[in-house]
């Protein structure tokens, strides 16, 4: 299911990761990225928001952005931030 997602959205490794696992191991990686979501009993998926994740040099989230044409220039400034970070 997810290679098909990954294909319909055109995303890919190593920009893109896609989580799977036994549910209660990816409610655990969820919470540690703060992401909101709700578990959709019929299709057993979990629903969540799209964002962008930075994290900083010592792998503490550093942004959190929504997916749209305003943070994708956020995005890039954020991402001017870290690579210049000490």
């Amino acid at each position: 299911a997810l290679a098909e997602m990954a294909k319909a959205q055109e995303i890919s490794a190593p920009q893109f990761n896609l989580l799977t696992g036994p549910v209660q191991e990816v409610e655990r990686v969820l919470d540690a990225f703060q992401v909101s979501r709700r578990f959709d009993p019929e299709s057993k998926t979990i629903e969540h928001v799209n964002l962008h994740i930075l994290l900083d040099r010592r792998g503490k989230i550093a942004y959190r952005l929504t997916v749209g044409e305003r943070q994708q220039e956020w995005l890039m400034s954020a991402l001017k931030l870290l690579i210049d970070e000490k």
